[in-house]
C-alpha cells in the first residue's frame, strides 16, 4: 500500500510500499503545476496569413466582401474547426478512461458560431466599440458513433459531453470568453 508523505515545496511526494528492493518514491505533480506550452510561427500580409504549427502549416484569410481573396477559411472559422478537433480528441481520452470504457468510432460535428459583427467593424476605430469583437455563441450538434459491437446509453454520451466540457482546452477558453456553448451530443442511429 503507498502511503503519503509530506509535501515538498507544493508537491505531494508519495512513497510506494516495500514490495521489494526496487520500489521508488513517486512524484504527483498537483494538476495546478502543469502545463502545456503551445508555439506557432507566422506571418501575415493584407488580410491572409500563414501560420506553422509544428510541423502543419494554416492559412488564412477572409472572404471578398471583407476586403479578403478568400483564399483559406476564416481565422474565426478555424476556431470552431478547433473546438471540434479539441472536442473529438478529449471525446477519445474520456471515452477510454470511463467505467466501462466507451468506445468510439467517430463524431460528426454540425456547429455555427454567432457573433456581432458591429464589434469588429464600429466606427470611428479610434474609439472603443459598444459590442465586443467575440463569438458570443457556439449551437449545433455532435453525433456520436459507436465502434462496432459497441452499445451506449443516451445517458452515458450525456455523461461523456460533460466529461468532455470539463476537460476541453477549447471549450473551457470559448465558455471563460462569455460565449454560450448550445451544443447537444447524441447517440448517432
Amino acid at each position: 500500500a503507498s502511503r503519503a508523505m509530506p509535501r515538498l515545496g507544493g508537491v505531494a511526494v508519495l512513497r510506494a510500499g516495500r514490495r521489494g528492493a526496487g520500489a521508488r518514491a513517486k512524484e504527483q505533480l498537483p494538476v495546478s503545476r502543469r502545463s502545456m506550452t503551445y508555439r506557432v510561427f507566422g506571418q501575415g500580409s493584407g488580410s491572409a496569413a500563414e501560420l506553422t504549427c509544428g510541423s502543419h502549416i494554416v492559412r488564412t484569410d477572409v472572404p471578398k466582401s471583407l476586403g479578403g481573396r478568400d483564399t483559406a477559411a476564416q481565422p474565426v472559422e478555424l476556431l470552431i474547426a478547433a473546438l471540434m478537433g479539441c472536442e473529438t480528441a478529449t471525446a477519445t481520452y474520456v471515452g477510454r478512461h470511463m467505467k466501462p470504457r466507451l468506445r468510439l468510432r467517430r463524431i460528426a460535428f454540425e456547429y455555427s458560431a454567432e457573433r456581432n459583427d458591429a464589434g469588429a467593424q464600429e466606427l470611428p476605430i479610434e474609439q472603443k466599440p459598444q459590442h465586443e469583437a467575440r463569438l458570443t455563441a457556439i449551437r449545433g450538434t455532435a453525433h456520436v458513433h459507436l465502434a462496432a459491437g459497441a452499445v451506449e446509453t443516451s445517458d452515458r454520451i450525456a455523461l461523456l459531453q460533460e466529461l468532455v466540457e470539463q476537460r476541453c482546452p477549447v471549450a473551457s477558453t470559448l465558455r471563460a470568453g462569455g460565449c454560450e456553448m448550445a451544443i447537444r451530443w447524441v447517440l448517432a442511429p
